[in-house]
């Protein structure tokens, strides 16, 4: 059976389960309109995969709207599940009382998964939407200029047009932090400094960073919010770069967004700047819709942590339960899996797949990394991807997909991801270089290393099984595209 590859990255049972429930024909026909479901799906190697036929027919159903309505239409449902979602979680918050039972916990708790479910389908369908939405764009954009899509010309358009109009939520968050960092700076406060050390207004703006955007660091039901310690650590990082970067990294959003609005008014078809503009608001939603629902779940995290205590097991074991076996435990009295297997899922994960509508699951193997030989030969000529943003650089490489794989990433590592993730912020704003394979000019990535000015290349196919941690590399994006190099290989 063959299957199309979705987003990759290491997800709670909680949330893969959700996701795949989320794909029946009913929340189809509910959130969208669309006589069409999922019904076999499968979550393996830590990437979402879809029965191509029935990607394909999605495909179909997007396609037939005419051109003047798709993104509209889809915009509009989306905007509305987004709302429906927050709603839910404050319905649920609000109900709550610390000596609930295990199913009254479960019932109010479910008022958001419900919400959650019923927005799943925008997750799949919002990724073919891109798709269409950018060669639709591509193609509009080469006839309007009359240049070629794989010229510099078209490269450096694209790289100046496509700017989102409202920022998605990683940005301004990224950049209070680095608002800090030049406060920090300038007040010549010592870069080692720990919180009990700090004057209480500092703290307190700290505190009221982690208060509007901690939520950010807690993807996939998995992490805890940003931490105090977490947000000092970043502000000192970015505090010791030099006064002028800092600057002109504050800067670049607003310079961004006017040059953008320049290249927009270079185009002479009224169709055309209409789907530039429509894409640029897209750059946006594509987050929120995901936003939304880690937002709405912090809300919601005393209820957990209530079925956590009565269940005997961590936050971190619960959120490793499916839903199935959630609703099971709470509501029907099953028992739950085995301290060994729950152990298992926290440390590897899960696999889960649907054949024709059946649902199973397991406890993953341990992440292995295998180098591809055919891949490991290509690195050394250069993997090409597409440019995100504009730069060159040489490091050493290191794969992060988890927060924990983070630990040991020093700064000027060029990271490698199949997609960043706002939860690995920390990364980032380390990093000399990105490089992805998934990804198209609306992805993370691109936003965000624009964002930072770090070079950056995404969609490079079979990086990750082509470079080894501790390689060095070289990176070079250029308007039309750009490589990947093994310079060195790792000791």
């Amino acid at each position: 059976m063959d299957y199309f590859p979705l987003v990759q990255r290491f997800e709670s049972a909680l949330w893969v389960s959700m996701v795949c429930h989320g794909q029946a024909t009913e929340r189809f026909e509910r959130s969208l309109g669309w006589d069409f479901g999922v019904q076999n799906y499968r979550y393996r190697d830590h990437r979402h995969q879809i029965h191509i036929p029935y990607f394909e027919r999605l495909g179909q159903l997007i396609a037939a709207i005419p051109i003047d309505r798709r993104y509209d239409q889809f915009q509009s449902s989306c905007e509305t599940a987004c709302e429906q979602v927050l709603a839910a979680a404050d319905r649920a918050a609000a109900g709550f009382k610390p000596d609930m039972d295990k199913a009254e916990s479960f019932d109010l708790l479910s008022i958001l998964l419900e919400a959650s479910m019923d927005a799943m389908p925008f997750l799949p369908s919002l990724v073919l939407i891109q798709e269409e939405l950018q060669q639709d764009l591509r193609e509009a954009i080469a006839a309007d200029l009359g240049v070629d899509q794989g010229s510099s010309e078209f490269g450096s358009f694209w790289q100046r047009v496509l700017v989102p109009v409202e920022q998605a939520n990683f940005v301004p968050e990224s950049r209070d932090v680095l608002a800090m960092a030049a406060d920090y700076r300038k007040q010549g406060i010592d870069p080692e400094a720990d919180l009990e050390s700090l004057a209480p207004p500092w703290r307190s703006r700290i505190d009221a960073h982690i208060r509007e955007h901690g939520w950010i660091g807690t993807f996939t039901y998995l992490n805890e919010p940003f931490s105090a310690a977490d947000i000092l650590q970043r502000v000192q990082r970015a505090a010791k770069v030099s006064p002028h970067e800092l600057e002109d990294t504050l800067e670049r959003d607003r310079r961004s967004v006017a040059e953008a609005d320049r290249a927009l008014a270079e185009l002479s078809s009224e169709q055309t700047r209409s789907l530039v503009s429509i894409a640029r608001y897209f750059m946006y939603l594509r987050f929120e819709r995901v936003d939304i629902h880690f937002k709405a779940e912090v809300r919601t995290r005393p209820i957990q942590h209530r079925l956590a205590e009565l269940a005997g097991i961590s936050r971190d074991a619960l959120v490793m339960l499916t839903l199935d076996e959630l609703r099971g435990w709470a509501v029907d009295g099953a028992p739950l899996p085995a301290e060994e297997e729950l152990s298992l899922r926290v440390a590897n994960g899960i696999e889960y797949e649907i054949v024709e509508g059946r649902h199973s699951w397991r406890a993953a193997k341990p992440i292995e990394r295998i180098l591809d030989p055919d891949a490991r030969a290509l690195a050394r000529v250069g993997i090409e991807g597409s440019t995100a943003c504009l730069g060159s650089a040489r490091g050493r490489v290191k794969h992060v997909t988890s927060i924990a794989e983070m630990q040991g990433f020093e700064e000027g590592d060029v990271l490698l991801t199949p997609m960043t993730t706002p939860d690995v912020m920390y990364a980032i704003e380390r990093a000399g270089a990105i490089v992805t394979e998934e990804g198209g000019v609306l992805c993370h990535a691109a936003i965000i290393s624009r964002e930072l000015n770090k070079p950056c290349l995404i969609g490079c196919r079979d990086a990750t099984r082509a470079f080894a941690d501790g390689d060095i590399v070289e990176l070079v994006a250029e308007e039309n595209g750009g490589s990947v190099t093994l310079l060195e290989e790792a000791a």
